[in-house]
């Protein structure tokens, strides 16, 4: 059968446009092929943990430490109690999962009683392992027989070790849980196989049990379960996984655990179809008889149901007056409630309550407000640079304001210099005859300076006549001659 990889590798790559598409990855400039296995990464880590893998992983994983752990210890108090039989108690706790019982489960027990076992039967660690092989599955037997919670039949047998009797009854075998009872046990197996059995010997106790079981029938029982019955083999997987998870951080066992754990996976899967297979030809009959029934009765069901319903109108009917009577009883009640509530008391304890809760919460407010326009005076001065003086001030606004005036001067000086020359074209009519040296003006220095000055002095005068500009000198001498005379 071709190996599912080699496939995967060498099909996938070389579809329609998948080719082109690694390539280009992978060819690409700029680490491609590092960004497209760290996208991959994320995705596949985001899947991980969106399928809950992650959290199933870390309690396999805790799983694995603990079962480890408890092994380890067990399987060392096998090899303290038994010495050089430990390697054989460890290949039947291996073995137990078949009976559903953990390795882990087996060693404790096997521990449990084997120091008075060893002493049984003078030291022999083998006898005593081999006594303590057959107690273990005597006790796995019984649960599975008659029901008792292994728990319990563990517990009794490690008290027969400590000569304590009273739980004899938890095996269900017909004995009470006395030392008398015990003793009758012991000589009823020596009736069945003719072998004295000592009460102060574990050894014959457990002995003469395991021959007790077996004439019940009760000897094997828990293997055949754990192959035919579901909630055997059920254990047996249980057992068998607590193995697995054991040998994996022992390293210890790990292909009997996983060949264990695999006939018994087999076997529940196996009971699990046969209930399935048992189930399926009964369904038909199920539904067949289901429907039987409720045929059977649907005439009764009918017949209920409409006296059902004729008596709940009757009852209705009946009701309805005494209902309707009692209505103005109801709206009388209601109207003479809401009278006897003081309304007046209620609106002005609310009033007062108002107030007072402004009147406690006024101080805070006050101080809130002063506390506001606090922060806002030093977010102020803050933004401002302001410390004496306003750097903000000193350097954004006062620096400017010069520059500023001295800009619109210079911008508005085409104004300035047009009245200029208008006054200057005014004036000339007067000042150039005072400044013309001819014969009939005079030609001394007195003179001319005398008529230049006269000629600046009416400069000042207005240049307009009725809301017109003069424009001729005749019209300039009189509204001169006339100025001087009212001066005059």
């Amino acid at each position: 059968m071709p190996d599912l990889g080699t496939a995967y590798v060498n099909i996938v790559p070389k579809a329609p446009g998948i080719e082109g598409k690694i390539e280009g990855i992978l060819s690409g400039g700029g680490g491609g092929a590092e960004r497209a296995g760290a996208s991959l990464g994320k995705k596949l880590l985001g899947g991980i943990a969106a399928l809950g893998i992650g959290a199933a992983v870390g309690d396999t994983v805790k799983q694995a430490f603990e079962a480890g752990g408890n092994l380890q210890q067990s399987f060392g108090g096998l090899e303290t109690i038994y010495g050089d039989a430990a390697g054989q108690a460890k290949e039947f706790a291996m073995q137990a999962a078949q009976a559903g019982i953990s390795a882990n489960s087996y060693a404790e027990q096997a521990v449990s009683f084997g120091a008075a076992l060893k002493m049984a039967y003078g030291g022999d660690t083998q006898a005593a392992m081999s006594a303590a092989n057959t107690a273990i599955m005597d006790m796995a037997d019984n649960a599975a027989k008659m029901g008792t919670p292994l728990e319990s039949i563990q517990t009794a047998y490690q008290g027969f070790a400590k000569q304590n009797y009273t739980m004899l009854d938890n095996l269900k075998l017909g004995y009470g849980g006395t030392k008398e009872e015990m003793e009758r046990l012991l000589a009823d197996a020596q009736a069945i196989t003719g072998v004295e059995y000592n009460i102060d010997n574990l050894g014959d106790v457990y002995d003469a049990i395991h021959v007790i079981q077996g004439e019940l029938g009760l000897t094997g029982v828990a293997a055949a379960e754990a192959k035919t019955t579901l909630t055997g083999s059920m254990g047996a997987v249980k057992a068998s996984w607590e193995n697995v998870m054991a040998a994996l951080t022992t390293g210890e066992g790990l292909d009997t655990a996983m060949a264990n754990m695999s006939e018994a996976v087999g076997n529940f899967a196996n009971n699990v179809l046969t209930m399935l297979g048992n189930l399926a030809p009964q369904v038909p009959g199920l539904i067949m008889g289901l429907v039987n029934i409720i045929l059977a009765h649907l005439p009764s069901f009918v017949e209920s149901g409409i006296q059902l319903i004729a008596k709940l109108a009757v009852g209705l009917a009946q009701g309805l007056p005494q209902l309707l009577g009692k209505i103005p009883e109801i709206i009388s009640a209601v109207f003479r409630a809401f009278g006897q509530v003081d309304w007046w008391e209620i609106g002005k304890q609310i009033v007062l309550g108002i107030i007072q809760g402004l009147g406690s919460m006024a101080s805070a407010l006050w101080d809130a407000i002063k506390e506001m326009a606090s922060s806002a005076w030093r977010s102020a001065k803050a933004a401002l640079g302001i410390a004496s003086p306003s750097k903000v001030m000193a350097d954004e606004v006062g620096q400017w304001i010069p520059a500023g005036m001295a800009e619109g001067i210079e911008d508005n000086l085409a104004p300035i210099r047009a009245s200029a020359e208008m006054m200057s074209n005014a004036a000339i009519p007067d000042v150039q005859p005072a400044t013309m040296f001819n014969a009939a003006q005079p030609t001394d220095n007195i003179g001319i300076m005398e008529q230049l000055i006269d000629a600046l002095r009416n400069m000042k005068y207005d240049l307009y006549l009725d809301g017109q500009q003069i424009t001729d000198s005749v019209t300039v001498r009189q509204r001169r001659m006339a100025r001087a005379g009212g001066l005059a």
